[in-house]
């Protein structure tokens, strides 16, 4: 225990001889520190964290249609209102859409996804 303390009085002393260096090391910590923070504070709150007004998430289903092959394919706005009249089983039903969006700003185009929901019941 005392080769610890002889070791960090040791590094003290060093870092207090280098002062930018010491500032350096600080600013480059505490930057890691804090970009680290927020990613995973992010990741909490957009992947991890419940959906909010949803009690029971693990009852959430996802309604697709099917082609020949059983390839995915999505429902049209009419099979989603036919659907909804329908239902007799689930308690609410809810249809979006995924947009692809191009946004441009002084000429240089960038490609974004958009989500939107029809209706809310």
């Amino acid at each position: 225990m005392e080769t610890l303390w002889r070791d960090v009085r040791y590094s003290l002393r060093m870092l207090l001889k280098r002062p930018r260096f010491t500032a350096t090391v600080v600013w480059t910590l505490a930057l890691g520190i804090g970009a680290n923070a927020t990613i995973f504070t992010w990741i909490k709150a957009l992947l991890l964290a419940p959906l909010p007004g949803v009690t029971q998430p693990e009852q959430l289903v996802e309604i697709w249609g099917a082609t020949q092959n059983n390839s995915a394919l999505s429902n049209s706005y009419v099979d989603y209102l036919d659907l909804r009249d329908r239902n007799e089983v689930l308690s609410g039903i809810v249809a979006h859409q995924i947009l692809a969006l191009n946004m441009s700003h002084s000429g240089s185009r960038s490609a974004c996804g958009r989500h939107r929901l029809r209706q809310l019941l």
